[in-house]
């Protein structure tokens, strides 16, 4: 699928409960014309998004759902709220150096999942069956996991940097 620039915009307006291209404009620290022009060039403000959740952990914006449609995970989600509770005094801008690790990472998942359509479009229908309960078990023990260790997580603090 496509990216869609609209789509990305409306998911993060439905994340902040705003309805105008000005105020998610002023959100990302973008002046409204800024926006207008990224939208006609199709270049969504990725790593403004990034850092605007790292400043903002109270909205709890869903960066993965804003841009892709899916969620984030709760170790990408903790990362966020760790940068932007103890940004090291050597880095204040500590949301977008991890913005654009994410940037990084979400190039990669998305040439790893390309690969995965062109391996799976090669299968005959009834593997493809056999395959899906396979992934969607990884997918439960993988949550599960997650559960586990947000359950064992504590805050971190400054020593930890």
């Amino acid at each position: 699928m496509d990216f869609s620039f609209e789509q990305a915009l409306l998911r993060l307006k439905q994340q902040v409960g705003v309805k105008t291209d000005k105020e998610i404009a002023a959100l990302l620290g973008l002046s409204a014309s800024a926006l207008n022009t990224r939208k006609k060039r199709g270049n969504f403000p990725e790593t403004e998004l990034y850092a605007l959740a790292a400043k903002r952990p109270d909205i709890k914006l869903d960066v993965g759902f804003v841009l892709h449609g899916d969620h984030l995970t709760q170790d990408q989600r903790r990362t966020l709220q760790v940068a932007a509770a103890h940004p090291p005094s050597s880095n204040p801008d500590l949301g977008a150096d991890i913005a654009g690790a994410f940037l990084a990472m979400n190039a990669r998942r998305k040439a790893r999942y390309l690969e995965i359509i062109d391996a799976l479009n090669s299968l005959s229908d009834a593997t493809v069956d056999l395959v899906l309960p396979f992934l969607n078990a990884l997918y439960q023990a993988e949550q599960q996991n997650a559960k586990i260790n947000a359950h064992n997580w504590r805050p971190a603090k400054p020593e930890d940097f």
